[in-house]
Protein backbone atom coordinates (compact mmCIF):
# COMPACT_ATOMS: atom_id res chain seq x y z
CA UNK A 1 0.00 0.00 0.00
CA UNK A 2 2.57 2.51 0.87
CA UNK A 3 4.41 1.83 -2.41
CA UNK A 4 1.37 2.01 -4.46
CA UNK A 5 0.69 5.10 -3.01
CA UNK A 6 3.80 6.97 -3.66
CA UNK A 7 3.49 5.45 -7.10
CA UNK A 8 0.46 7.25 -7.34
CA UNK A 9 2.05 10.60 -5.80
CA UNK A 10 4.87 10.62 -8.65
CA UNK A 11 3.06 12.37 -11.27
CA UNK A 12 2.53 15.36 -9.28
CA UNK A 13 5.81 16.02 -7.45
CA UNK A 14 7.88 15.88 -10.55
CA UNK A 15 11.75 15.31 -10.83
CA UNK A 16 12.84 14.19 -7.60
CA UNK A 17 16.57 13.56 -6.92
CA UNK A 18 17.34 10.49 -5.48
CA UNK A 19 18.08 12.10 -1.98
CA UNK A 20 14.37 12.91 -2.09
CA UNK A 21 12.96 9.70 -3.49
CA UNK A 22 14.72 8.23 -0.03
CA UNK A 23 13.73 10.70 1.87
CA UNK A 24 10.25 10.17 0.92
CA UNK A 25 10.24 6.09 1.05
CA UNK A 26 11.95 6.90 5.10
CA UNK A 27 9.39 8.89 5.76
CA UNK A 28 6.62 6.71 4.45
CA UNK A 29 8.26 3.85 5.83
CA UNK A 30 8.38 5.45 9.91
CA UNK A 31 4.53 6.33 9.74
CA UNK A 32 3.52 3.04 8.60
CA UNK A 33 5.60 1.61 11.44
CA UNK A 34 4.30 3.99 14.25
CA UNK A 35 0.81 3.46 12.66
CA UNK A 36 1.06 -0.20 13.29
CA UNK A 37 3.60 -0.17 16.56
CA UNK A 38 0.16 -0.75 18.91
CA UNK A 39 -1.72 -3.13 16.68
CA UNK A 40 1.64 -5.38 16.38
CA UNK A 41 2.04 -4.77 19.83
CA UNK A 42 -1.47 -6.29 21.17
CA UNK A 43 -1.28 -8.92 19.40
CA UNK A 44 1.92 -10.13 20.46
CA UNK A 45 0.55 -9.84 23.72
CA UNK A 46 -2.23 -11.28 22.84
CA UNK A 47 -0.70 -14.77 21.56
CA UNK A 48 0.59 -15.19 24.92
CA UNK A 49 -2.91 -14.81 26.52
CA UNK A 50 -6.60 -16.68 25.09
CA UNK A 51 -7.26 -13.26 23.23
CA UNK A 52 -5.21 -14.14 20.43
CA UNK A 53 -8.23 -14.95 18.17
CA UNK A 54 -10.02 -11.83 19.27
CA UNK A 55 -7.33 -9.71 18.89
CA UNK A 56 -6.78 -10.87 15.16
CA UNK A 57 -9.97 -10.15 14.37
CA UNK A 58 -10.50 -6.89 15.86
CA UNK A 59 -7.25 -6.07 13.22
CA UNK A 60 -8.23 -7.22 10.28
CA UNK A 61 -11.56 -5.57 10.73
CA UNK A 62 -9.78 -2.30 11.65
CA UNK A 63 -7.41 -2.35 8.95
CA UNK A 64 -9.97 -4.49 6.36
CA UNK A 65 -8.08 -7.38 5.61
CA UNK A 66 -9.00 -10.04 4.05
CA UNK A 67 -8.22 -13.61 5.61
Amino acid sequence: MRRDAIQRMRGRLGNLSPDQENAIDSLSHAIIEKVLQAPMAMLKNASAGNQAVFVLETVRRIFNLQT
